[in-house]
């Protein structure tokens, strides 16, 4: 017999292991489909044999295993754009015009508008394939909605990679977005039709405009009001960059984008709500079809957007499975969701919110009630507080390793921010949707205006104060992919010990601990032995680092702003364990780093016959001088020109240095110049 208590769990490594196969690889889809035709007839043949055999279904386990993988492999190597027919890529040449529809208005710059949009079209033919696209503020009367389309047939550029070591990557974020391309629109380049559209997506932001504009008159103070639509509503673009600190601070970030917490606590208050329905015959059909209809119809009114949708998908399944079943097929129904969800796309597997959602929510399901059964307070408020503390903790636990290793930072006060704002969270989300509801009826009493108005200022101020403590706020954390895995494995013994109370699983969990201590010291090790140069890429200024395995040595000009050198090292830091201190030195034109000569030519210093052949000669500032004249006189290995330097005088150097046989290395085109040594 077959034990269905796998099989979600089963399917889902299944298919997810496939997605990743078809990600990274270039696999042919030609090849996968005949792999999965083959994989078929074979599971039929055994499926055939099974009925008429007591025998461990070993082999049928294994064959939907290879179909799963060679599923998700298909489905995400079809979204590719040399797999897709349709894809723009196909038929875009420079100059074509393109018509775009807007699929999501994302958090503006200090410039520019900026918007995810879908290609329509090329030159008037129909295509597919999304694309960020950028509008100078300039150039823009009122911000566009969705109903609204582009028309441009300003240059497609490819996105750049990351430029200097540590930084955030935004081509491999916009590449698991299915994003390859970005347009920088300005005056005279594009064209606005207004309001043409129509989607039950542009239907639903439609609404949520209407909400907030609507509210927007009720008086409401504009740091509150823009919690408020984020809690409520989604939208997170007017939030405040001190605001979203304090939260950060805090530990409470998440609290400020609808996700898994939102909808769980929305799904607590229905079920309150609908309890007497357990009371009519049929009561727990009719309960869940008014449940999620509830849960719908909130998804629809926040614009329905990706992040909301998952987290109602996963809910449904969740709400369906503890409804009609007893509560462990929770954990059944939320894999059932995540395979439905990546099914429908599959790279929302890299997508951190719906990472970090299923891995809080399959910790609540499975590690809540295990730490609940820990301790059974008899006073009802004791009773409920543990059983919060329970679920907050579970859920931390279940986040903080991808939390640590896309953030770098943990805030110790995330327990105090749960158990205080959690509940608060409750009243604020249901009074909220009853503000909502009585605005549109015009039925909202100026004193609801007010309390609600103090609700959040309050919790603001919490949040503030909590924030201003900076002693159990770590940031700048080393945590490694590797890392993420063992305290992963470290979740499963601890519940594996609460669960069965088995010496074995207490030691699993020290070998875990002790593997992790290794990986430490070997990465220590490994960074005590490293000697690193770094001439960073930025624009307007000079930036050279020294990583001799304990600290960073900052070389920068006196015009290079603190924050402009923080920016730069803090994310370069965060690759090496035990590399902590950083100092900062004024920028010399002779310099001797790891055993290299470096000459830094600007223009204050003109350089005849040095005595001694550089290793490494820095064009800095635009230096007016006779390059091939002076590589005459020097024979440097290479030639870095950083990015303070003009794009016409990178060109003509890159000749002369092809000329003289040089390397020639534009920080503008191939990113930070990186030489690593070993002691």
């Amino acid at each position: 017999m077959i034990n269905l208590k796998f099989v979600p769990v089963h399917l889902a490594f299944s298919y997810i292991t496939g997605i990743l196969l078809g990600f990274y690889f270039e696999l042919d889809l030609d090849i996968l489909m005949l792999l999965l035709l083959i994989m078929a007839v074979l599971l039929t043949r055994v499926s055939l044999n099974l009925l008429n055999s007591f025998r461990p279904p070993y082999l049928f386990a294994f064959l939907t295993f290879l179909i799963f993988v060679i599923l998700g492999s298909i489905n995400v190597s079809r979204s590719r754009p040399s797999n897709d027919q349709t894809h723009y890529s196909q038929e875009y040449q420079r100059g074509n015009t393109i018509e775009i529809q807007l699929l999501e208005i994302l958090r503006p710059s200090k410039y520019y508008q900026r918007y995810l949009g879908k290609i329509r079209k090329v030159n008037g033919r129909n295509t597919s394939g999304k694309i960020m696209l950028r509008i100078n503020k300039k150039y823009l009367s009122e911000p566009l909605t969705l109903r609204d389309l582009v028309i441009t047939s300003a240059p497609l550029k490819k996105i750049r990679p990351a430029m200097n070591p540590g930084a955030f990557d935004f081509k491999e974020y916009a590449k698991k977005k299915g994003v390859y391309h970005q347009a920088d629109l300005k005056n005279k380049t594009f064209l606005i039709q207004k309001g043409n559209l129509q989607s039950i997506k542009i239907a639903a932001s439609g609404l949520r405009e209407k909400i907030i504009i609507s509210l927007e008159k009720r008086g409401f103070s504009e740091d509150h009001f823009a919690v408020i639509t984020a809690l409520l509503l989604g939208k997170r673009q007017d939030i405040s960059r001190r605001l979203l600190d304090d939260y950060k601070g805090a530990g409470a970030l998440h609290i400020l984008a609808i996700s898994g917490l939102h909808i769980g606590i929305l799904l607590l208050l229905l079920e309150l709500v609908c309890k007497p329905f357990d009371y009519l015959k049929n009561g727990k059909q009719i309960k869940m079809v008014v449940l999620l209809f509830c849960l719908w119809s909130f998804a629809f009114i926040s614009g329905l957007s990706v992040s909301v949708v998952r987290a109602v998908c996963m809910f449904t399944a969740v709400a369906i499975g503890t409804l009609l079943y007893r509560s462990p097929r929770a954990g059944n129904s939320l894999f059932l969701s995540m395979i439905v969800l990546l099914f429908t796309e599959p790279l929302y597997l890299f997508d951190v919110g719906f990472q970090l959602s299923y891995s809080a929510v399959f910790c609540i399901i499975v590690l809540g009630p295990l730490l609940k059964g820990l301790w059974s307070p008899k006073h009802r408020a004791l009773s409920y507080f543990w059983n919060l503390f329970c679920i907050s903790l579970a859920a931390q636990l279940g986040a903080l390793p991808l939390g640590l290793f896309y953030f770098h930072q943990f805030s110790g006060y995330f327990m105090v921010s749960s158990l205080v704002i959690i509940p608060f969270l409750g009243t604020v989300l249901g009074l909220g949707f009853l503000i909502i509801i009585l605005d549109q009826i015009d039925l909202l009493p100026d004193i609801l205006i007010l309390f609600y108005d103090f609700l959040i200022g309050s919790m603001n101020n919490f949040m503030s104060q909590l924030s201003d403590h900076k002693a159990m706020i770590f940031d700048q954390i080393y945590f490694s992919f590797f890392l993420i895995c063992m305290a992963y494995l470290m979740l499963i013994n601890v519940g594996s010990w609460l669960k069965n109370r088995k010496v074995r699983s207490v030691g699993a969990f020290l070998c875990c601990i002790f593997i992790i201590q290794c990986s430490l010291l070997h990465q220590k090790w490994r960074t005590h032995r490293t000697l690193e140069l770094v001439v960073f890429d930025q624009v307007m200024h000079t930036v050279i680092t020294k990583m001799d395995g304990t600290s960073i040595e900052v070389y920068g000009d006196q015009e290079t702003p603190d924050t402009t050198i923080s920016r730069l090292v803090e994310p370069y830091k965060q690759q090496y364990y035990q590399v902590k201190q950083v100092f900062k030195h004024p920028l010399k034109n002779f310099l001797k780093i790891n055993g290299l000569r470096i000459f830094v030519i600007d223009n204050e210093i003109f350089i005849g016959d040095p005595g001694v052949d550089p290793d490494i000669v820095i064009l800095r500032n635009s230096p007016k001088i006779n390059l091939d004249r002076l590589l005459k006189k020097i024979k440097p290995k290479i030639l870095i020109s950083d990015g303070s330097n003009y794009r016409s005088f990178a060109r003509h150097w890159k000749r002369s240095c092809g000329k003289a046989g040089i390397e020639f290395h534009d920080t503008f085109v191939k990113g930070a110049f990186v030489h690593k040594s070993v002691m």
